[in-house]
Formats: structure tokens, sequence, C-alpha cells
């Protein structure tokens, strides 16, 4: 699954570092860096799949260069992921005698 945020800002270039915290079903928040994909885009690729509600929070960090002062903002929300499997089993024969 991929995550993504849409991150708007006056000047692109600024934005150094986005990044997404996601908290599992019952598992301590973990975080992870964002890419942004050249326009207003950033993406995780996010791979754990247990069922059950995630929280997640997206940080942006807006810095200027050649200054002590950046701005830190954050967007947060939460998704449900259920994962549906199918299970089939073929016999390694088409008909079984008696015992088998």
């Amino acid at each position: 699954m991929t995550i993504e945020a849409n991150i708007s800002a006056s000047n692109l270039s600024r934005i150094d570092t986005v990044l997404v915290e996601v908290t599992p079903p019952g598992e301590p928040p973990k975080n992870f860096r964002m890419q942004s994909t050249g326009s207003e885009i950033w993406e995780y690729a996010f791979t754990d799949y247990m069922n059950g509600t995630y929280l997640y929070t997206v940080y942006v960090n807006d810095s200027m260069p050649n200054s002590n002062l950046s701005l830190t903002d954050s967007s947060s929300g939460s998704f449900e992921m259920r994962a549906n499997v199918s299970v089939n089993i073929v016999p390694l024969k088409s008909s079984y005698n008696g015992n088998e």
C-alpha cells in the first residue's frame, strides 16, 4: 500500500523532510521517511499487513536556507487495513480408492 501526502507550499524547494508516523494496531508508532515524486506528492510504500485500524501523522519540515528558523507542520488521521485471503486446495490425483 502506498501512503501519499499532498504537500502544498509557496516554495516546495524549502521542504527538506516529510515523515509519516504510523501506529499499527496494538503496536508502538514507527516513523518512515517519505519520498518526493517531483511535485507536491510525497509517498511511502507501506508493507505492514496486520488487520485493523492504523493511526498516522505526516510531519513536514519547511526550512529556510541560511536561517535558524524552521516551520514544522503535521496532519493526522487513520486508515483501515483488511487482507482477504483465498486458499485453493487441489488433490494430487483426480480420484482415490478406499484407503488412500
